[in-house]
């Protein structure tokens, strides 16, 4: 069957399948409806013409046949290529031109059919391929690669009972690296598979570093995704899905924590189990106290204009009846209160009763309430320090400030009953605050300086706490003023900061003492002969530094210590391994010791040593370690350049 894009068949001609539906046509008819049947590719099915660019048509069919004469003036021919098996994408691979046993047995001795090397020591080489019924499997690792030849120790392959090599390398056999124990830029791969467990993917593995491959796919497309139950689709292990506009802009992203963000930032999930919709409209958090999220809805417009006019009828529903709320007043000598005046010791100064009162609120009316059960707790920061619960439930309680210094909070929480226990109705609080003077300001009205009508200045001032008692008070705060503060038995004046009593900070002009310990934060200043507290650090006025031990400098992990005992200069990495070194060696001459200067450079992969240069005094020194061969070289310009391989003179240049 074929569809007519319109009646006048400008669009496309396909193949199509009826719905099973009745639609109605131009002439007003109901006919059967009919619908494209295509889809385009390698694995697609029906056929199709269409215009697939302006004046550009396309014909997609499975097959053709032309009886006489076919025509072509240009033709592109697609080939579709396969593997069976599975395809490995590494650093490495190759296929084996011979394969040889060493003098002692020990190792298979490999080389390839490729021009260039490209394995090397301490690789995972994997082969497995198959031939008829017979499949060949050996994965096993590099020794060595000497002179484009791969050593393989025997050990590695798989053996039977009688101690015989089960798959032994074969020439032509088809090789591949995956990973490496020591190499971390060569621990990765990509893995196509489609005949294991009848699963095809495409596998991104990281960190191998084994032969075992547990936890290595950090990434996966296909079937069987990890943790998935068999299932199909893409698997990514702190991994990002990120898509962007064409000028790069940021539209969509799930982060590696689990947050994710749609609509270009007009909805986020985050990993903290909060959230937003409409772009903050409508916001979410997790409550961890009350186990529930915590909803609000910001400056929004709600409509449902797409409701039915008895939908609309349906949510109007009867008049409700007025909220009930509880609530507690406080109340001292008749007046209602919201905190405890008190004076600087925390002493109330308007009586030693507080009275707390329940109240019930419904609609426009107020009236006491007598709740089950009251319980009254004093807090000190917050900590409950001392509760009661009186035996008589009324519409109020008296609450006792006696014991003045143990609290700075008291909490009154009322119940009502229910089976098998009380619910809260209602709680209330109320604060100790500091109402009176400091004991020195009584005589305000003999030694006070008046400046206008308005202002006036006393000759001793304190701001601050006092954790302590009235006997022996714990200060924290600024004081100031004329002999306000006594240290170590003589009286100072200026402005002194105390700490729980600890002076911290002093301005005392009288005596030119000048103290404070803390951070300093500062644009500019003059200093002068500043020290450190034990002179391991001073700035002299003439500008001379002088340091006592170490200076260290860092940046992401990495630091360079100048250290005055060794007088050296030296350069670490993250890792805290010497890369680096600028230091003095002794050198003794006809009885004379000399401190001659020394500067190394030195490079590490794995915390092994692979390059190093050293200089000194008329010697250039540099080595370079390839696989498992160390070379190194001499610049003397009394003897000339020579150089070594693994300790042994291969060539010398004469200084002449």
């Amino acid at each position: 069957m074929a569809i007519l894009s319109t009646a006048k068949i400008v669009g496309m001609l396909a193949s199509a399948k009826k719905t099973g539906k009745q639609v109605m046509n131009a002439a007003g008819e109901y006919v059967a409806e009919v619908v494209e049947d295509f889809m385009s590719g390698f694995a697609g099915y029906g056929w199709k013409i269409w215009e697939y660019v302006k004046g550009k048509w396309m014909l997609e069919i499975d097959s053709i046949r032309v009886r006489e004469q076919f025509v072509v003036f240009e033709m592109l021919v697609s080939k579709m290529r396969a593997i069976i098996g599975s395809l490995g994408i590494s650093q490495a691979c190759g296929k084996i031109a011979t394969v040889t046993l060493s003098e002692d047995g020990a190792e298979y001795l490999i080389t390839l059919e490729d021009e260039t090397m490209s394995f090397v020591a301490h690789d995972f080489m994997r082969c497995q391929t198959y031939s008829g019924a017979k499949q060949t499997f050996y994965h096993v690792e590099i020794s060595s690669v000497v002179d484009d030849i791969i050593h393989i120790p025997v050990s590695e392959f798989d053996k039977d009972e009688e101690g015989n090599v089960i798959n032994p390398p074969k020439v032509g056999n088809d090789i591949v690296q995956f990973g490496n124990s020591v190499n971390k830029n060569r621990q990765s791969a990509i893995y196509i598979h489609a005949d294991e467990s009848g699963q095809p993917a495409i596998d991104i593995m990281f960190d191998i570093d084994s032969k075992d491959w547990t936890g290595k796919v950090k990434t996966r497309l296909g079937g069987d995704i990890p943790g998935g139950g068999g299932t199909r689709g893409f698997y990514c292990e702190n991994g990002m899905i990120k898509g962007t506009d064409t000028s790069g802009h940021t539209v969509y992203c799930i982060h590696p924590d689990g947050t994710a963000e749609f609509g270009d930032g007009s909805t986020k999930f985050a990993a903290d189990r909060s959230g937003k919709l409409a772009g903050g409209a409508i916001s979410w958090e997790w409550d961890a106290d009350k186990k529930k999220y915590v909803c609000t809805m910001g400056d929004v417009i709600l409509s449902w204009d797409n409701l039915s006019p008895e939908v609309k009828e349906n949510l109007k529903g009867a008049d409700g009846k007025d909220a009930v709320l509880f609530q507690i007043e406080f109340y001292m000598n008749g007046t209602r209160i919201n905190d405890i005046p008190c004076d600087i010791h925390g002493v109330p100064i308007s009586g030693n009763t507080v009275i707390a009162k329940l109240y019930r609120i419904s609609g426009n009316t107020k009236e006491d309430y007598t709740p089950e059960k009251w319980r009254i707790s004093y807090l000190k920061e917050g900590v409950e320090v001392l509760s009661s619960q009186p035996l008589e439930s009324l519409n109020f309680i008296n609450i006792s400030l006696d014991i003045s210094s143990a609290y700075d909070s008291i909490a009154v929480k009322t119940y009502e009953k229910s089976i098998p226990d009380y619910v809260l109705l209602t709680e209330g609080s109320i604060s100790k605050v500091m109402s009176n003077v400091p004991d020195w300001l009584v005589g305000w009205d003999t030694n006070k300086v008046q400046i206008g009508s308005e202002y006036m200045i006393s000759p001793k001032l304190f701001t601050g706490k006092n954790a302590g008692t009235a006997e022996e008070p714990i200060l924290t705060g600024i004081v100031q003023g004329d002999k306000c503060i006594t240290i170590d038995g003589v009286e100072r004046s200026g402005i002194f900061a105390l700490v729980d009593n600890e002076v911290i900070f002093e301005l005392d002009p009288e005596n030119r003492k000048y103290k404070f310990n803390g951070e300093v934060n500062a644009t500019s200043g003059v200093f002068k002969n500043i020290k450190s507290p034990n002179d391991s650090f001073r700035i002299k006025e003439n500008g001379e530094i002088e340091i006592v031990g170490k200076i260290s400098t860092s940046s992401n992990g990495t630091r360079i210590e100048i250290d005055p005992v060794t007088n050296s200069l030296k350069m670490y990495t993250q890792d805290g391994i010497e890369v680096g070194s600028l230091s003095f060696f002794e050198s003794e001459w006809n009885g004379i010791v000399n401190y001659l200067p020394r500067l190394r450079l030195r490079r590490y992969v794995d915390n092994v040593l692979y390059n190093e240069t050293s200089i000194d005094s008329g010697t250039i020194f540099c080595s370079q370690k390839i696989g498992s061969d160390d070379y190194s070289c001499y610049l003397i310009p009394s003897n000339g350049l020579t150089f070594y391989k693994n300790n042994e003179q291969t060539k010398h240049y004469s200084k002449s």
